[in-house]
């Protein structure tokens, strides 16, 4: 499964179970009058910025093909558990259900899968 295919079925996950989530714009953006990629002003912030019903925030990095978090991706991951915000590298749409039912977001959560592979 591609990034992006991985990306979407999480959304729809989410969103089908009826949690609010988005896509981060952390990608950057091209600017067509000066003909140049313009690079995301936050770097390391998880691909999926979503909330529990009751309005509690949590992240997830999605990593397909063998990716692995960057250090900009472990320092957001690190100050997530510092703030107790729920984060979540996730490298299958089984992972992260598990992860997402287990918690059940009341507790916080550190993938130490995803930092073993660092």
């Amino acid at each position: 499964m591609t990034h992006t295919d991985l990306q979407r079925s999480i959304l729809g996950y989410l969103l089908i179970k009826g949690f609010w989530a988005y896509q981060s714009a952390n990608r950057g953006w091209y600017d067509p009058k000066r003909k140049v990629f313009i690079p995301s002003p936050v770097r390391g912030v998880p691909d999926i910025t979503g909330a529990t019903k009751a309005g509690r925030l949590f992240y997830v990095e999605v990593k397909a093909g063998g990716d692995t978090l960057k250090e900009d991706q472990i320092n957001w991951f690190i100050a997530c558990k510092k703030r107790e915000i729920p984060c979540f590298c996730a490298y299958s749409l089984e992972e992260f259900v598990v992860w997402f039912k287990s918690e059940d977001l009341t507790i916080q959560a550190f993938n130490k899968k995803a930092v073993e592979r660092l």
